[in-house]
Formats: C-alpha cells, structure tokens, sequence
C-alpha cells in the first residue's frame, strides 16, 4: 500500500484509500482535460510534465515520511519493546505478524510501514536503518524528477506562446495538487494528535509499556506533525499559484 499507510491501527485504514484514488482521478483529469473540444494538440508538454510532477511530487513525500518515521522509532527502546512483545506472545500464544518481507531486519519490498508490525519484535536498530535507507533513496530520486519537470512546466507554462491547453493543463494539475494535499493533510494530522493521545494516555492506547507506549507517541508526533506541516506548505503553494494566474 506504499505509500499510504499510517502509523496507528486506530485510525481507519480506509481513509487512506481515499489518497492514492484522488492521485489517480488526477493522472486522468490531467489526461483527459480539454481533449474533447480539439485543443489535445496544443498543451506545449504540459500534459506530460504535470503527470511525472504529481506523481513524483507525493511519492517523494511519503518516501521521505517514511524514512522520518523510521528514524523517529529509534527514540523507542527497542530491547524493551521487543522483550514485552515477545513476553505477550507467549502469554496469549498469539504469533506475531508481519508485512510481507518487512519482517525485522528483512528485506523492505514495502515501504508501507507500520512500526507495531515492522519493529515490534527487533531488539536492534537494525531495520530502521535499512528503511531509513531504502525510503530515502526513494525520496531524492523521485524528487530529483520531480524539480526537473517543475522547472520544465514552468517554462512552458511562462512561453509567450503559451497556448490555452496549456494553461488548463497547468490548472488541472494545481488543483491535483491540491486535492491529494487536503486529503493527506487531514489523515497525517489525525495521526498527529493521535500520537499526543499515546502521549497522554499511552495504556489505554494499548502500548506494551508505558515508557514505550509514550515513545512510539512522540516518534508519531514527529513524523505525521512533520509530514502534515510539508503537505501545508504544498497545499498553500499550489494555492497561490493558481491565484497568479
């Protein structure tokens, strides 16, 4: 579900759905917009540019989430939380589930990461690092495409000869922007606050510990506050945009 899986079970899952849909309804409003009345032919590019610009703008967001979610987890005490899971296990003969090759210190084929299931049983740091790694590499290749196709869509976007397929294309994509920027805004802040809540109340939150419990809140905190501070600034920006032109 890379990459939009949250970091807590309490909050419904299928909010998320809602992101990569709204992603997807964008790549096709970007496709389609002014194809019926003839104008396919003069967007300059722009079609193609504002496609690689959504995508790649939201999948280097959430890859670089995820690497700052991995590296926040280290506040935990790992061998504390690994000892108490591990203790539960037992006493409950439940087994322990993990994503699909995310097991700890296993190979990441998903960056869909839920600390409860990706770290829980690790006593080292190991796994962190190994996502921190992979999701930030994740992060600067897709955003290296990213500014490359920003700066070409604002060239043509400010030609003389700018055509009106351009401009409409240009506008479908800011209002893309927008769309999947409000959606990731609302869910990343509920992860905030849900992570004050663990802070709060960590036992009635269900975590093993109190200390880790406290833990795993700040490092949600961290990363979702952080994640729904960027996505703003993404959103007002697009916003502005639009208003210039």
């Amino acid at each position: 579900m890379f990459p939009f899986v949250f970091p807590t079970g309490s909050i419904p899952d299928e909010i998320g759905y809602f992101i990569p849909l709204a992603l997807l309804i964008g790549v096709f409003a970007i496709l389609l917009v002014r194809r019926r009345d003839g104008a396919a032919g003069d967007d300059g590019g722009t079609r193609y540019v504002a496609t690689i610009s959504l995508v790649t703008l939201f999948v280097a967001l959430f890859a670089a989430f995820v690497a700052v979610q991995a590296l926040t987890d280290l506040a935990v005490d790992h061998q504390e939380r690994a000892a108490a899971n591990e203790q539960l296990i037992q006493s409950t003969n439940a087994s322990p589930s993990f994503y699909p090759g995310t097991g700890p210190g296993g190979p990441i084929t998903s960056l869909s990461i839920d600390p409860t299931s990706l770290y829980a049983f690790s006593a080292s740091n190991d796994s962190n690092y190994n996502t921190a790694v992979a999701s930030g590499l994740a992060a600067l290749t897709t955003g290296a495409v990213f500014l490359y196709h920003r700066r070409r869509r604002a060239r043509i976007i400010g030609a003389p000869d700018a055509g009106a397929g351009a401009e409409a294309v240009n506008r479908t994509y800011l209002q893309s922007v927008k769309a999947v920027a409000a959606l990731t805004i609302a869910l990343a802040g509920a992860a905030a606050l849900y992570g004050v809540w663990e802070l709060i109340a960590p036992g009635i939150a269900g975590s093993v510990t109190t200390d880790v419990g406290r833990m795993e809140g700040l490092s949600t905190l961290l990363s979702s506050g952080l994640l729904t501070v960027v996505t703003v600034l993404i959103f007002v920006r697009a916003e502005n945009e639009l208003r210039r032109g």
